[in-house]
């Protein structure tokens, strides 16, 4: 598989240190599995990531986050921001490092062909990168027929609300917290949570003591 550095050879060898890293996700991604390194932008040494493995998570980043935008037909400013901005946005990178990636990542998406006809390629030194609104109706039209499901239909027996339940929690148990811990933890016998209490609310000292 090519290397989004082989085709800048002199970037290859770069390190990119947790502190470095604005994003508090990925900053805590890099202090976990990162490996003892000079950081090649603070030359300090702490726990690095390779550039290279830097810049393919960004590739994947912009690929579900971010489109490329295009030129305005007529008088205007071109919509998004400048690649190496974008790039730096994303992660909380220096410029230095977001300008590294983004001739890796340039390099690595060229078409020649393409550019020999002037048309512009991904990640192109002059692209213009925007993130991808988040689409939330197909959710909430979801949602109101879970509601209306469940008030006129069966509650213990109903297909429609499974459906829309198990879309909405689909890979819950695989997702982190913004500091990289698991989202879903155990609890009962031999966990870090033995025992858990239910809490209940009232609303006046009669209603407590008549529970």
């Amino acid at each position: 598989m090519k290397d989004y550095f082989d085709d800048v050879p002199d970037l290859k060898e770069k390190h990119l240190c947790h502190r470095c890293i604005g994003d508090e996700f990925y900053k805590a991604k890099v202090r976990k599995s990162g490996k003892g390194a000079d950081c090649d932008y603070c030359g300090k040494h702490l726990r690095c990531f390779e550039l290279s493995a830097v810049a393919g998570d960004v590739a994947g980043v912009f690929d579900e986050h971010y489109y490329r935008t295009r030129d305005p037909d007529y008088y205007g400013d071109r919509p998004g921001d400048d690649v190496v901005y974008a790039i730096a946005d994303c992660g909380g990178f220096p410029d230095e490092a977001a300008s590294d990636i983004q001739k890796s990542l340039e390099e690595y998406h060229v078409d020649m062909e393409m550019a020999q006809m002037g048309e512009e390629c991904e990640f192109d030194a002059d692209s213009y990168y925007a993130q991808k609104g988040v689409d939330l109706r197909n959710w909430e039209e979801q949602w109101l027929e879970l509601r209306n499901s469940l008030k006129t239909r069966s509650r213990f027996f109903n297909s429609q609300a499974v459906k829309v339940l198990e879309d909405m929690l689909k890979d819950l148990e695989s997702l982190p917290t913004h500091d990289g811990r698991d989202l879903i933890r155990s609890a009962g016998p031999e966990t870090d949570f033995p025992h858990l209490y239910r809490a209940r609310t009232f609303q006046s000292i009669p209603a407590l003591k008549a529970a």
